[in-house]
């Protein structure tokens, strides 16, 4: 009913987006019970889509961090003495498996929605909702 309600509700919101966006906590770690928030949050579509569109072509060099889900799939071992390289384009695919070129429609058309979700519900909350009698 006031500012520091909406800042709080506001907050715990970005919280549970950025969460459980998949960059966090990797989508196949994510548990069972929170597997809804990974579909239903926007972060998971806002990095799907930045992320395919500037990286799954990316032939840029980096190194594995030893241990990393990269570093196994490169098929890298700790005895090795020559750094464990790879491209980004295939680190994007080892880390975010489930993230697709073909979805970055879909993440788009999903963010506009969402927009006017919260415009609309905006608008009604403003003109239905009257607290100056609390």
């Amino acid at each position: 009913r006031d500012s520091e309600t909406a800042q709080a509700i506001g907050g715990m919101f970005v919280t549970f987006s950025v969460l459980f966006s998949g960059v966090l906590i990797r989508p196949d770690e994510i548990p069972v019970v929170w597997e809804w928030a990974y579909w239903v949050f926007p972060g998971h579509y806002i990095f799907e889509a930045m992320f395919v569109t500037q990286f799954s072509e990316d032939d840029s060099i980096i190194e594995a961090v030893p241990g990393s889900p990269f570093f196994r799939a490169l098929g890298c071992s700790a005895d090795d003495t020559d750094p464990c390289e790879g491209t980004v384009g295939f680190w994007l695919e080892v880390n975010y498996s489930d993230f697709d070129r073909d979805n970055v429609y879909y993440c788009g058309i999903y963010l506009v929605c969402f927009i006017i979700l919260t415009r609309l519900v905006s608008f009604w909350a403003l003109t239905s909702l009257d607290y100056r009698s609390t």
